[in-house]
Protein backbone atom coordinates (compact mmCIF):
# COMPACT_ATOMS: atom_id res chain seq x y z
CA UNK A 1 0.00 0.00 0.00
CA UNK A 2 1.26 3.24 -1.20
CA UNK A 3 2.49 5.87 1.61
CA UNK A 4 0.52 8.60 2.08
CA UNK A 5 -2.91 6.49 2.22
CA UNK A 6 -3.50 8.79 4.63
CA UNK A 7 -3.91 11.67 3.48
CA UNK A 8 -7.29 10.39 1.44
CA UNK A 9 -10.21 10.94 3.52
CA UNK A 10 -10.95 6.92 4.22
CA UNK A 11 -12.66 7.36 7.84
CA UNK A 12 -15.13 9.67 6.41
CA UNK A 13 -15.60 8.04 3.12
CA UNK A 14 -16.86 5.03 5.44
CA UNK A 15 -18.73 6.97 7.78
CA UNK A 16 -20.64 7.74 4.86
CA UNK A 17 -21.29 4.35 3.54
CA UNK A 18 -22.39 3.83 7.24
CA UNK A 19 -24.91 6.53 6.84
CA UNK A 20 -26.44 5.31 3.68
CA UNK A 21 -26.34 1.49 3.78
CA UNK A 22 -29.69 1.12 3.71
CA UNK A 23 -30.25 3.77 0.85
CA UNK A 24 -27.24 1.70 -1.00
CA UNK A 25 -28.60 -1.95 0.15
CA UNK A 26 -31.83 -0.55 -1.35
CA UNK A 27 -30.41 0.06 -4.57
CA UNK A 28 -28.33 -3.32 -4.79
CA UNK A 29 -32.14 -5.19 -4.41
CA UNK A 30 -33.67 -3.12 -6.72
CA UNK A 31 -33.10 -3.93 -10.30
CA UNK A 32 -34.20 -0.75 -11.78
CA UNK A 33 -32.63 1.28 -9.38
CA UNK A 34 -29.62 -0.92 -9.80
CA UNK A 35 -29.02 -0.05 -13.46
CA UNK A 36 -29.55 3.07 -13.09
CA UNK A 37 -27.05 3.97 -10.36
CA UNK A 38 -24.68 2.09 -11.97
CA UNK A 39 -25.06 3.78 -15.25
CA UNK A 40 -24.63 7.20 -13.77
CA UNK A 41 -22.79 6.32 -11.10
CA UNK A 42 -20.27 5.41 -14.19
CA UNK A 43 -20.78 8.71 -15.57
CA UNK A 44 -19.96 10.60 -12.89
CA UNK A 45 -16.50 8.54 -12.31
CA UNK A 46 -15.82 9.34 -16.08
CA UNK A 47 -16.38 12.98 -15.79
CA UNK A 48 -14.27 13.04 -12.49
CA UNK A 49 -11.42 11.41 -14.98
CA UNK A 50 -11.83 14.11 -17.37
CA UNK A 51 -11.45 16.54 -14.53
CA UNK A 52 -8.35 15.09 -13.13
CA UNK A 53 -6.30 14.77 -17.29
CA UNK A 54 -7.69 18.64 -17.22
CA UNK A 55 -6.53 19.87 -14.43
CA UNK A 56 -3.02 18.09 -14.50
CA UNK A 57 -2.57 18.95 -18.05
CA UNK A 58 -2.27 15.67 -18.76
CA UNK A 59 -4.84 16.22 -21.79
CA UNK A 60 -1.66 18.66 -23.60
CA UNK A 61 -1.11 15.00 -25.50
CA UNK A 62 -3.55 12.94 -26.26
CA UNK A 63 -2.36 10.16 -26.78
CA UNK A 64 -1.30 9.69 -23.43
CA UNK A 65 -4.58 11.25 -21.98
CA UNK A 66 -6.11 8.00 -24.03
CA UNK A 67 -3.69 5.59 -22.37
CA UNK A 68 -4.27 7.36 -18.88
CA UNK A 69 -7.83 7.45 -19.30
CA UNK A 70 -7.99 3.52 -19.59
CA UNK A 71 -5.85 3.20 -16.96
CA UNK A 72 -8.21 4.94 -14.47
CA UNK A 73 -10.90 2.30 -15.72
CA UNK A 74 -8.33 -0.80 -15.28
CA UNK A 75 -9.29 -3.66 -12.95
CA UNK A 76 -6.14 -3.52 -11.84
CA UNK A 77 -6.93 0.51 -10.83
CA UNK A 78 -10.21 0.26 -9.50
CA UNK A 79 -9.35 -2.01 -6.85
CA UNK A 80 -8.07 0.48 -5.18
CA UNK A 81 -11.23 2.07 -4.56
CA UNK A 82 -12.88 -1.34 -3.75
CA UNK A 83 -10.37 -2.38 -1.04
CA UNK A 84 -10.80 1.29 0.64
CA UNK A 85 -14.57 0.28 0.73
CA UNK A 86 -14.19 -2.96 1.94
CA UNK A 87 -16.96 -3.80 -0.65
CA UNK A 88 -16.50 -7.45 -0.98
CA UNK A 89 -18.88 -8.04 1.31
CA UNK A 90 -21.90 -6.87 -0.69
CA UNK A 91 -19.61 -9.28 -4.00
CA UNK A 92 -21.42 -12.56 -3.31
CA UNK A 93 -25.19 -11.20 -2.87
CA UNK A 94 -25.39 -8.18 -5.31
CA UNK A 95 -23.13 -8.52 -8.14
CA UNK A 96 -19.00 -8.03 -9.12
CA UNK A 97 -17.52 -5.64 -7.41
CA UNK A 98 -17.29 -2.45 -10.50
CA UNK A 99 -20.70 -2.65 -10.77
CA UNK A 100 -21.26 -2.16 -7.02
CA UNK A 101 -18.48 1.15 -6.81
CA UNK A 102 -20.21 3.14 -9.41
CA UNK A 103 -23.39 2.18 -7.36
CA UNK A 104 -21.75 3.73 -4.62
CA UNK A 105 -19.76 6.40 -6.47
CA UNK A 106 -23.92 7.26 -7.49
CA UNK A 107 -25.13 7.73 -4.44
CA UNK A 108 -21.77 9.66 -2.86
CA UNK A 109 -22.12 11.95 -5.86
CA UNK A 110 -25.14 12.77 -4.88
CA UNK A 111 -25.64 13.30 -1.50
CA UNK A 112 -22.38 14.93 -0.87
CA UNK A 113 -20.57 16.21 -3.87
CA UNK A 114 -17.53 18.15 -1.97
CA UNK A 115 -16.79 15.03 -0.23
CA UNK A 116 -16.83 12.59 -3.29
CA UNK A 117 -14.30 15.19 -5.85
CA UNK A 118 -12.08 14.89 -2.60
CA UNK A 119 -11.89 11.42 -2.00
CA UNK A 120 -12.08 10.27 -6.04
CA UNK A 121 -9.33 13.01 -7.11
CA UNK A 122 -6.93 12.11 -4.12
CA UNK A 123 -7.07 8.61 -4.91
CA UNK A 124 -6.49 9.26 -8.55
CA UNK A 125 -3.27 11.71 -7.36
CA UNK A 126 -2.50 9.19 -5.02
CA UNK A 127 -2.73 5.39 -6.60
CA UNK A 128 -1.92 7.17 -10.57
CA UNK A 129 1.53 8.20 -10.00
CA UNK A 130 3.12 5.60 -7.73
CA UNK A 131 1.50 2.33 -9.77
CA UNK A 132 4.69 1.30 -11.84
CA UNK A 133 2.42 0.22 -14.78
CA UNK A 134 0.80 3.63 -14.53
CA UNK A 135 1.89 6.03 -17.34
CA UNK A 136 4.22 8.54 -15.59
CA UNK A 137 3.81 12.13 -14.79
CA UNK A 138 6.27 13.45 -12.46
CA UNK A 139 5.66 15.38 -9.32
CA UNK A 140 7.17 18.73 -10.09
CA UNK A 141 5.04 19.02 -12.92
CA UNK A 142 1.94 18.34 -10.75
CA UNK A 143 2.77 20.73 -8.34
CA UNK A 144 3.38 23.07 -10.77
CA UNK A 145 0.20 22.54 -12.11
CA UNK A 146 -1.80 22.65 -8.99
CA UNK A 147 0.24 26.04 -7.77
CA UNK A 148 -0.92 27.57 -11.31
CA UNK A 149 -4.08 27.00 -11.24
CA UNK A 150 -4.65 28.09 -7.54
CA UNK A 151 -2.47 31.03 -8.05
CA UNK A 152 0.01 30.27 -5.47
CA UNK A 153 3.86 31.37 -5.71
CA UNK A 154 6.00 28.37 -5.67
CA UNK A 155 9.92 29.11 -4.80
CA UNK A 156 12.94 26.66 -4.50
CA UNK A 157 15.83 27.22 -2.17
CA UNK A 158 18.86 25.19 -1.19
CA UNK A 159 22.31 25.45 0.39
CA UNK A 160 24.70 23.05 0.86
CA UNK A 161 26.42 22.17 4.33
CA UNK A 162 30.04 21.97 5.47
CA UNK A 163 29.72 18.22 5.66
CA UNK A 164 28.31 17.92 2.40
CA UNK A 165 24.95 17.44 3.18
CA UNK A 166 22.54 19.44 1.04
CA UNK A 167 18.94 21.43 2.67
CA UNK A 168 16.43 21.60 0.23
CA UNK A 169 13.41 23.80 0.66
CA UNK A 170 9.82 24.50 -1.03
CA UNK A 171 8.26 27.87 -0.71
CA UNK A 172 4.71 28.35 -1.56
CA UNK A 173 3.33 31.78 -1.41
CA UNK A 174 6.79 32.48 0.88
CA UNK A 175 5.87 29.95 3.83
CA UNK A 176 8.35 26.91 4.10
CA UNK A 177 6.20 24.04 3.38
CA UNK A 178 8.65 21.36 2.48
CA UNK A 179 12.27 20.86 3.98
CA UNK A 180 14.55 17.80 3.26
CA UNK A 181 18.30 16.78 3.68
CA UNK A 182 20.41 14.83 2.14
CA UNK A 183 23.36 14.12 -0.26
CA UNK A 184 21.79 14.79 -3.96
CA UNK A 185 20.05 17.60 -5.37
CA UNK A 186 18.45 16.09 -7.63
CA UNK A 187 16.89 13.17 -5.08
CA UNK A 188 15.78 15.78 -2.73
CA UNK A 189 14.37 17.92 -5.12
CA UNK A 190 12.05 14.82 -5.89
CA UNK A 191 11.17 13.80 -2.96
CA UNK A 192 10.18 17.37 -2.15
CA UNK A 193 7.99 18.00 -5.03
CA UNK A 194 6.37 14.45 -4.04
CA UNK A 195 5.46 15.54 -0.45
CA UNK A 196 4.52 19.11 -1.41
CA UNK A 197 1.24 17.41 -3.73
CA UNK A 198 -0.24 15.83 -0.26
CA UNK A 199 0.40 18.88 1.39
CA UNK A 200 -1.45 20.90 -0.70
CA UNK A 201 -4.32 18.30 -1.81
CA UNK A 202 -4.55 17.89 2.59
CA UNK A 203 -4.52 22.15 2.29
Amino acid sequence: MAKYLYHIPTKQIRGFLSKHKDLFVKALNHKDMFIYYKNFGKSFYALQVGEFLRFYKIDADYAFANRSYLHLFEERFLKNFYDLLNLREYCSLYGNQKEIFFIFIYILQTKDKTLADSFIQKVFIHFYTLIKRAPKKDFIQIAQGICKARKLTLKESYTDKTDGKITFSLFVNSEEKVRLEGNSIKTLRKKAYKRLVFEILDS
